[in-house]
Parts: structure tokens; C-alpha cells; sequence
């Protein structure tokens, strides 16, 4: 089935068809590897995108192993040069390095970045019909509406203003969002 796939895209590229429109003959979902080199600004975006409910699972899955790489991340020493044969010299700039530069990466792991794009706007960005649904967008609005926009306590239940079922006014109380709900549920990105 690839070989014929693979046939069919070398002849509509060859014959005219845009090769980015051939590729749409390509198979989807086929296991690969991929190579990521972005800046942070890049992967706080990905990480915005792809930590939504309406992400994949295995998206997701990836992104906090990412953030694992982030967090352990030791760059490779062994291009020191060993003074009279000793490994002195590795071991002081790996002990440099740890006591120096480590925190940063563990901050940067750790950090308020790897959340779902909405914790960053404050709204869902995703609305579009063709988008799916949204297990935390009626109480990330419900926030938004209400001033809460501090999502580092959006675990937290919410009070807010609003009519009662008996037409009255008062307070209502919007359930808090657990992380678990957009970063652990395999189960979000499906259409409800």
C-alpha cells in the first residue's frame, strides 16, 4: 500500500501537481520520529496549542515528555579536554555547570509556560465550528467575564455574580479546573 502511495505521489509531482498537494496522498498517523529545534518563545507557543483539551492525546504525551528533556538537561562535557589524563577538568565544569546553570532549566520546566493557550489569553481560542469541544471552556470564560484572570488559582472553586435558579441574584460557584482535566484525560480531544 506505501509502495502505491508512494507511486502516486512521484507521479502527480512529476506531472504537474504541487508537491505540498501531493503529499496529501501521504499516509497520516504513521509512526515517525521528529526533530524540534525552537526557541522558547516557539515552544511556548506549541506548548499553548498542543496542551489544549482539544489537542490530541498523544500531542500532549509529547509535550510533557519535553518538558522531562527540559528539565533533566545536561549538555555533554566530554569534549573537554582531560589535563595530564585526569578527568579533574570535566568534573569541575560539570560541577560548575549543575551549580550554575541547572536551575534555569528547571525553572523553565517547571514554569507557568506549559499550560493550554487559554490559561494565557484568558478566553478559549478555538470556537470555529469545525473545532471540538471544550471540557474547561465554560468555566475558563466564566473566569474571564468575572476578573479572574489569575490562572495559577483557576484549580481553586470560583465565585462569581449571576442569577440564581430561582431568578434571583446572587453568587454561583464554578467547579475549579483540574490540570489533569486538559494535560492527563486521553479522552478531551474527542468530539462530545
Amino acid at each position: 500500500m506505501v509502495e502505491n502511495i508512494d507511486a502516486g505521489y512521484h507521479y502527480l509531482a512529476e506531472h504537474g501537481l504541487a508537491a505540498e498537494d501531493a503529499r496529501g496522498l501521504l499516509p497520516h498517523a504513521t509512526a515517525t520520529r521528529i526533530h524540534v529545534q525552537n526557541n522558547l518563545r516557539e515552544i511556548m507557543k506549541m506548548a499553548g496549542e498542543r496542551l489544549c483539551t482539544q489537542a490530541q492525546f498523544p500531542w500532549k504525551m509529547l509535550l510533557t515528555e519535553m518538558v522531562q528533556a527540559i528539565k533533566m538537561y545536561t549538555p555533554d562535557f566530554s569534549w573537554i579536554p582531560q589535563k595530564g589524563g585526569q578527568p579533574q577538568d570535566q568534573d569541575y565544569v560539570r560541577w560548575t555547570w549543575e551549580n550554575t546553570y541547572r536551575w534555569q532549566f528547571r525553572t523553565i520546566a517547571e514554569s507557568k509556560i506549559f499550560r493550554p493557550v487559554c490559561y494565557h489569553t484568558n478566553e478559549c481560542m478555538f470556537k470555529a465550528s469545525a473545532d471540538r469541544s471544550c471540557t474547561i471552556r465554560e468555566r475558563v470564560e466564566i473566569r474571564s467575564r468575572n476578573g479572574s484572570h489569575d490562572s495559577d488559582q483557576w484549580h481553586k472553586p470560583f465565585m462569581y455574580p449571576g442569577h440564581k435558579e430561582d431568578g434571583t441574584l446572587g453568587y454561583l460557584t464554578s467547579e475549579g479546573i483540574n490540570p489533569a482535566e486538559w494535560a492527563l484525560d486521553p479522552a478531551a480531544a474527542r468530539s462530545i
